[in-house]
């Protein structure tokens, strides 16, 4: 306890010796830095926006080059659909119907896992 009553006298004591600023330096000094924030955070978003609108940019120039079905690709159409079912919708549409006579174990990349029915 006794260590904790000096490390707090200590304390005051060099707190005594800290020269603090007056106010009028204070408000100056605030300024600076909320100036310098703002400057800072405008370069950020400024960076930010030029490379987004890079980005976007490239990624409409590379879609003429994609592989699409009709009217864009079918996550397109999703991704453009705001509603879940009308997203769903869009994506069943143009997909083909298949049954389990359509994949074989030569189907690439495919593996066939049966699915056990619940019994009740």
């Amino acid at each position: 306890m006794k260590k904790i009553t000096e490390y707090v006298k200590g304390l005051g004591t060099e707190f005594g010796k800290v020269t603090w600023p007056k106010k009028q330096e204070l408000i100056r000094m605030s300024g600076i830095v909320l100036a310098m924030t703002l400057a800072l955070s405008l370069l950020v978003g400024g960076y930010d926006f030029v490379i987004q609108s890079g980005y976007n940019m490239y990624n409409d120039w590379t879609a003429q080059f994609r592989v699409s079905s009709g009217s864009g690709s079918l996550v397109d159409q999703a991704s453009r659909n705001t509603n879940t079912e009308e997203a769903r919708s869009a994506i069943t549409a143009e997909l083909p119907d298949i049954t389990a006579g359509d994949i074989t174990t030569d189907t690439p990349g495919v593996t066939i896992t049966p699915i056990e029915e619940e019994t009740n």
